[in-house]
Protein backbone atom coordinates (compact mmCIF):
# COMPACT_ATOMS: atom_id res chain seq x y z
CA UNK A 1 0.00 0.00 0.00
CA UNK A 2 2.78 2.50 0.34
CA UNK A 3 4.60 1.51 -2.42
CA UNK A 4 1.12 2.44 -4.55
CA UNK A 5 1.44 5.62 -2.64
CA UNK A 6 4.72 6.27 -3.52
CA UNK A 7 3.83 5.85 -6.88
CA UNK A 8 1.62 8.14 -7.26
CA UNK A 9 3.04 11.16 -5.21
CA UNK A 10 6.04 10.23 -8.02
CA UNK A 11 3.74 10.32 -11.01
CA UNK A 12 1.54 13.29 -9.20
CA UNK A 13 4.29 16.11 -10.41
CA UNK A 14 4.75 14.81 -13.64
CA UNK A 15 1.73 14.74 -14.78
CA UNK A 16 1.29 18.47 -13.78
CA UNK A 17 4.56 19.15 -15.65
CA UNK A 18 3.09 17.39 -19.17
CA UNK A 19 1.81 19.50 -21.42
CA UNK A 20 -2.25 19.23 -22.15
CA UNK A 21 -2.74 17.48 -25.33
CA UNK A 22 -5.03 20.56 -27.05
CA UNK A 23 -4.97 21.48 -30.92
CA UNK A 24 -5.37 24.72 -31.69
CA UNK A 25 -6.60 25.86 -35.66
CA UNK A 26 -5.76 27.30 -37.58
CA UNK A 27 -2.42 27.79 -36.73
CA UNK A 28 -1.30 30.86 -39.12
CA UNK A 29 -3.99 33.81 -39.71
CA UNK A 30 -3.24 35.87 -42.65
CA UNK A 31 -5.48 39.27 -43.06
CA UNK A 32 -4.92 42.35 -44.83
CA UNK A 33 -6.64 45.33 -43.30
CA UNK A 34 -7.50 49.47 -43.55
CA UNK A 35 -6.74 51.91 -40.90
CA UNK A 36 -9.94 52.19 -38.95
CA UNK A 37 -10.98 48.50 -40.19
CA UNK A 38 -12.38 45.71 -38.09
CA UNK A 39 -12.81 42.33 -38.64
CA UNK A 40 -12.77 38.74 -36.85
CA UNK A 41 -12.10 35.18 -37.35
CA UNK A 42 -13.46 32.15 -34.85
CA UNK A 43 -10.06 29.55 -33.44
CA UNK A 44 -11.26 25.97 -32.14
CA UNK A 45 -9.53 24.77 -29.21
CA UNK A 46 -9.78 21.00 -29.43
CA UNK A 47 -9.79 18.95 -26.39
CA UNK A 48 -7.50 15.60 -27.13
CA UNK A 49 -7.82 14.70 -23.50
CA UNK A 50 -10.25 12.45 -21.45
CA UNK A 51 -10.44 15.29 -18.65
CA UNK A 52 -11.29 18.86 -18.29
CA UNK A 53 -9.09 21.13 -19.74
CA UNK A 54 -8.62 24.67 -18.30
CA UNK A 55 -7.18 26.77 -20.62
CA UNK A 56 -5.94 30.62 -20.72
CA UNK A 57 -4.74 32.58 -24.14
CA UNK A 58 -2.55 35.90 -24.37
CA UNK A 59 -1.83 38.03 -26.99
CA UNK A 60 1.92 38.49 -28.37
CA UNK A 61 3.75 40.34 -30.22
CA UNK A 62 6.44 39.23 -32.58
CA UNK A 63 9.78 40.78 -32.11
CA UNK A 64 12.79 39.78 -34.50
CA UNK A 65 14.99 40.60 -31.83
CA UNK A 66 13.31 40.32 -28.72
CA UNK A 67 11.06 37.46 -29.19
CA UNK A 68 7.94 37.40 -27.49
CA UNK A 69 6.46 40.56 -25.90
CA UNK A 70 3.43 40.49 -23.91
CA UNK A 71 0.36 43.01 -24.67
CA UNK A 72 1.13 46.23 -23.06
CA UNK A 73 -2.55 47.92 -22.92
CA UNK A 74 -0.63 51.54 -21.60
CA UNK A 75 0.93 51.58 -24.82
CA UNK A 76 0.37 53.61 -27.67
CA UNK A 77 -2.31 51.67 -29.88
CA UNK A 78 -1.13 52.37 -33.17
CA UNK A 79 2.59 51.64 -32.20
CA UNK A 80 1.46 48.50 -30.30
CA UNK A 81 -0.47 45.53 -32.82
CA UNK A 82 -1.30 43.84 -30.00
CA UNK A 83 -3.49 45.74 -28.95
CA UNK A 84 -5.31 46.04 -31.72
CA UNK A 85 -6.49 41.86 -30.87
CA UNK A 86 -9.35 41.28 -28.27
CA UNK A 87 -9.78 37.55 -27.73
CA UNK A 88 -10.88 37.07 -23.87
CA UNK A 89 -8.61 36.46 -21.62
CA UNK A 90 -11.23 34.59 -19.46
CA UNK A 91 -11.10 30.59 -18.32
CA UNK A 92 -11.90 28.32 -21.14
CA UNK A 93 -13.13 25.24 -20.02
CA UNK A 94 -13.35 22.51 -22.74
CA UNK A 95 -14.86 19.61 -21.73
CA UNK A 96 -13.11 16.38 -22.46
CA UNK A 97 -12.79 15.54 -26.19
CA UNK A 98 -14.40 18.28 -27.39
CA UNK A 99 -14.33 21.25 -29.64
CA UNK A 100 -14.26 25.06 -28.39
CA UNK A 101 -15.10 28.14 -30.80
CA UNK A 102 -13.47 31.56 -29.73
CA UNK A 103 -14.22 35.01 -31.86
CA UNK A 104 -11.03 36.79 -32.79
CA UNK A 105 -11.80 40.63 -33.35
CA UNK A 106 -8.92 42.63 -34.81
CA UNK A 107 -9.70 46.44 -34.78
CA UNK A 108 -6.85 48.80 -36.69
CA UNK A 109 -6.62 52.30 -34.87
CA UNK A 110 -6.80 55.62 -36.65
CA UNK A 111 -3.34 56.28 -36.08
CA UNK A 112 -1.90 53.07 -37.55
CA UNK A 113 0.69 53.29 -40.23
CA UNK A 114 0.65 51.05 -43.05
CA UNK A 115 3.02 47.68 -43.34
CA UNK A 116 3.24 44.29 -41.96
CA UNK A 117 3.07 43.37 -38.00
CA UNK A 118 3.19 39.87 -36.47
CA UNK A 119 2.01 38.31 -33.07
CA UNK A 120 0.90 35.54 -31.40
CA UNK A 121 -2.04 34.21 -29.69
CA UNK A 122 -1.27 31.39 -27.39
CA UNK A 123 -3.01 29.27 -25.32
CA UNK A 124 -2.03 27.09 -22.50
CA UNK A 125 -3.41 24.68 -19.82
CA UNK A 126 -3.36 25.26 -15.94
CA UNK A 127 -5.34 23.88 -12.97
CA UNK A 128 -3.73 26.37 -10.49
CA UNK A 129 -4.66 30.09 -12.92
CA UNK A 130 -3.88 32.75 -15.42
CA UNK A 131 0.08 32.73 -13.29
CA UNK A 132 0.87 29.51 -14.04
CA UNK A 133 -0.27 29.53 -17.76
CA UNK A 134 1.08 32.60 -18.11
CA UNK A 135 4.44 30.67 -17.03
CA UNK A 136 3.96 27.66 -19.25
CA UNK A 137 3.04 29.66 -22.33
CA UNK A 138 6.51 29.71 -23.82
CA UNK A 139 7.23 26.55 -23.83
CA UNK A 140 4.08 24.49 -23.62
CA UNK A 141 1.69 26.88 -25.14
CA UNK A 142 -0.15 26.46 -28.34
CA UNK A 143 0.03 29.31 -30.59
CA UNK A 144 -1.26 31.08 -33.57
CA UNK A 145 0.73 33.34 -35.53
CA UNK A 146 -1.32 36.51 -36.50
CA UNK A 147 -0.32 38.18 -39.47
CA UNK A 148 -1.34 42.12 -39.83
CA UNK A 149 -0.73 43.71 -42.90
CA UNK A 150 -2.28 46.85 -42.93
CA UNK A 151 -3.09 49.14 -46.46
CA UNK A 152 -1.46 52.39 -47.33
CA UNK A 153 -4.43 54.67 -47.77
CA UNK A 154 -2.97 57.42 -46.82
CA UNK A 155 -4.29 60.66 -47.90
CA UNK A 156 -3.92 64.05 -47.92
CA UNK A 157 -6.67 66.40 -48.71
CA UNK A 158 -8.00 69.76 -47.64
CA UNK A 159 -10.76 72.38 -48.25
CA UNK A 160 -11.07 75.77 -48.30
CA UNK A 161 -13.52 77.49 -46.79
CA UNK A 162 -12.72 81.12 -46.87
CA UNK A 163 -10.87 83.95 -48.23
CA UNK A 164 -11.50 87.59 -46.83
CA UNK A 165 -10.09 90.95 -46.73
CA UNK A 166 -10.45 93.58 -43.75
CA UNK A 167 -12.05 96.02 -46.21
CA UNK A 168 -12.92 96.62 -49.93
CA UNK A 169 -12.11 100.01 -50.33
CA UNK A 170 -8.43 100.45 -49.04
CA UNK A 171 -7.30 103.83 -47.03
CA UNK A 172 -4.66 102.74 -45.28
CA UNK A 173 -1.18 101.69 -46.11
CA UNK A 174 -1.91 98.04 -44.37
CA UNK A 175 -3.95 95.42 -45.97
CA UNK A 176 -5.10 91.97 -44.09
CA UNK A 177 -5.69 88.95 -46.12
CA UNK A 178 -7.37 86.00 -44.25
CA UNK A 179 -8.50 82.51 -45.21
CA UNK A 180 -10.05 79.50 -43.66
CA UNK A 181 -8.95 75.59 -44.60
CA UNK A 182 -9.85 72.41 -42.78
CA UNK A 183 -7.59 69.07 -43.46
CA UNK A 184 -9.72 66.69 -44.68
CA UNK A 185 -7.33 63.76 -45.36
CA UNK A 186 -6.42 60.98 -42.98
CA UNK A 187 -2.85 62.31 -42.31
CA UNK A 188 -1.25 65.45 -41.09
CA UNK A 189 -0.82 67.75 -44.19
CA UNK A 190 0.93 71.50 -44.69
CA UNK A 191 -0.40 74.04 -46.74
CA UNK A 192 1.79 75.34 -49.21
CA UNK A 193 1.28 78.46 -51.67
CA UNK A 194 0.66 82.26 -51.61
CA UNK A 195 -1.00 85.50 -52.23
CA UNK A 196 -0.73 87.18 -55.42
CA UNK A 197 -2.01 90.61 -55.96
CA UNK A 198 -2.22 92.29 -59.71
CA UNK A 199 -3.54 95.26 -60.90
CA UNK A 200 -6.39 96.41 -63.39
CA UNK A 201 -3.65 95.69 -66.06
CA UNK A 202 -3.14 92.36 -64.95
CA UNK A 203 0.10 92.85 -63.78
CA UNK A 204 1.68 91.01 -60.66
CA UNK A 205 2.37 93.72 -58.09
CA UNK A 206 3.29 91.80 -54.94
CA UNK A 207 3.02 88.44 -53.57
CA UNK A 208 2.96 87.21 -50.03
CA UNK A 209 3.79 83.75 -48.40
CA UNK A 210 0.03 82.09 -47.41
CA UNK A 211 1.63 80.07 -44.73
CA UNK A 212 5.36 81.40 -43.74
CA UNK A 213 5.18 79.63 -40.68
CA UNK A 214 4.63 76.56 -42.49
CA UNK A 215 1.73 75.37 -40.05
CA UNK A 216 0.78 71.66 -40.34
CA UNK A 217 -2.79 70.74 -39.82
CA UNK A 218 -3.35 67.74 -37.82
CA UNK A 219 -5.98 65.26 -39.19
CA UNK A 220 -9.91 67.26 -39.17
CA UNK A 221 -8.24 70.48 -37.93
CA UNK A 222 -10.11 74.04 -39.04
CA UNK A 223 -7.36 75.90 -39.04
CA UNK A 224 -7.99 79.93 -39.92
CA UNK A 225 -5.26 82.80 -40.56
CA UNK A 226 -4.13 85.82 -41.10
CA UNK A 227 -1.08 87.20 -43.65
CA UNK A 228 -0.57 91.15 -43.84
CA UNK A 229 0.35 92.80 -47.00
CA UNK A 230 2.64 95.86 -45.42
CA UNK A 231 3.26 98.88 -47.96
CA UNK A 232 1.63 101.62 -49.91
CA UNK A 233 0.19 100.81 -53.91
CA UNK A 234 -0.80 103.10 -56.12
CA UNK A 235 -4.81 104.35 -56.10
CA UNK A 236 -6.80 101.61 -58.29
CA UNK A 237 -8.70 98.59 -58.56
CA UNK A 238 -6.65 95.08 -57.11
CA UNK A 239 -7.34 91.66 -57.65
CA UNK A 240 -5.88 88.99 -54.77
CA UNK A 241 -5.30 85.66 -55.83
CA UNK A 242 -4.87 82.98 -53.05
CA UNK A 243 -3.43 79.39 -54.42
CA UNK A 244 -2.40 76.78 -51.67
CA UNK A 245 -1.59 73.14 -52.36
CA UNK A 246 -1.28 69.83 -50.15
CA UNK A 247 -0.11 66.53 -49.87
CA UNK A 248 2.22 65.70 -53.67
CA UNK A 249 1.20 69.62 -55.04
CA UNK A 250 -0.80 67.94 -57.60
CA UNK A 251 -4.14 69.68 -56.46
CA UNK A 252 -4.57 72.98 -55.76
CA UNK A 253 -7.08 75.06 -54.04
CA UNK A 254 -8.08 78.55 -55.29
CA UNK A 255 -10.19 81.79 -54.64
CA UNK A 256 -9.90 85.42 -55.59
CA UNK A 257 -11.12 88.80 -54.58
CA UNK A 258 -10.92 92.08 -55.74
CA UNK A 259 -10.38 95.56 -54.00
CA UNK A 260 -10.16 99.21 -54.27
CA UNK A 261 -7.09 101.32 -52.70
CA UNK A 262 -8.00 104.85 -52.77
CA UNK A 263 -5.63 107.95 -50.98
CA UNK A 264 -7.51 108.92 -47.55
CA UNK A 265 -7.72 112.50 -49.22
CA UNK A 266 -9.88 111.43 -51.91
CA UNK A 267 -11.99 109.29 -49.54
CA UNK A 268 -12.51 112.50 -47.59
CA UNK A 269 -13.45 114.10 -50.20
CA UNK A 270 -16.20 111.63 -51.30
CA UNK A 271 -17.61 111.27 -47.93
CA UNK A 272 -17.70 115.07 -47.83
CA UNK A 273 -19.84 115.36 -51.23
CA UNK A 274 -21.90 112.75 -50.18
CA UNK A 275 -22.43 114.45 -47.28
CA UNK A 276 -23.42 117.88 -48.33
CA UNK A 277 -25.29 116.86 -51.40
CA UNK A 278 -28.77 116.30 -49.31
CA UNK A 279 -28.35 119.99 -47.59
CA UNK A 280 -27.60 121.24 -50.94
CA UNK A 281 -30.77 120.01 -52.52
CA UNK A 282 -32.56 121.14 -49.28
CA UNK A 283 -31.00 124.80 -49.63
CA UNK A 284 -32.21 124.55 -53.16
CA UNK A 285 -35.74 123.42 -52.62
CA UNK A 286 -36.52 126.35 -49.88
CA UNK A 287 -35.10 129.37 -52.25
CA UNK A 288 -37.41 128.18 -55.29
CA UNK A 289 -39.47 131.64 -56.58
CA UNK A 290 -43.40 130.66 -56.07
CA UNK A 291 -45.13 129.73 -59.56
CA UNK A 292 -47.70 132.71 -60.31
CA UNK A 293 -51.47 132.07 -61.72
CA UNK A 294 -52.10 133.24 -65.03
CA UNK A 295 -55.52 135.52 -64.51
CA UNK A 296 -58.15 133.95 -66.84
CA UNK A 297 -59.66 137.18 -68.59
CA UNK A 298 -63.85 137.22 -69.32
CA UNK A 299 -64.12 136.51 -73.07
CA UNK A 300 -67.55 138.18 -75.34
CA UNK A 301 -70.46 136.50 -74.91
CA UNK A 302 -72.23 135.09 -77.48
CA UNK A 303 -76.15 134.80 -77.61
CA UNK A 304 -77.85 132.33 -79.62
CA UNK A 305 -81.00 134.45 -80.94
CA UNK A 306 -82.85 131.37 -82.17
CA UNK A 307 -83.57 130.15 -78.48
CA UNK A 308 -83.51 133.92 -76.98
CA UNK A 309 -84.92 132.03 -73.56
CA UNK A 310 -81.69 130.25 -72.92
Amino acid sequence: MKKILLIALFLLPISRIQAADFLISPAVIDVEMDIREELSRTIILENKEERDLWVYGTVFELDAEKGLLPQNPSASTKNAPANWIDVSRALQIIPSLSKKELTLKIKTPPGAISGNYHTAIIFADSSMGRDEAEAKMATEGKRILLNISIRDNSREAAGLLGFKINRKIITQDKIIFSYKTKNTGNVPTSPIGDISVTNRRGAEVVTINANPEDKKLAEGELWETTQTLKGKLPMGKYKAVLNISYGDRSSQLQDSLEFWVVPMWLSILVLAVIAITPFLYWKALMHKPPIRKRRIQDGPVIVDLRHPEQ
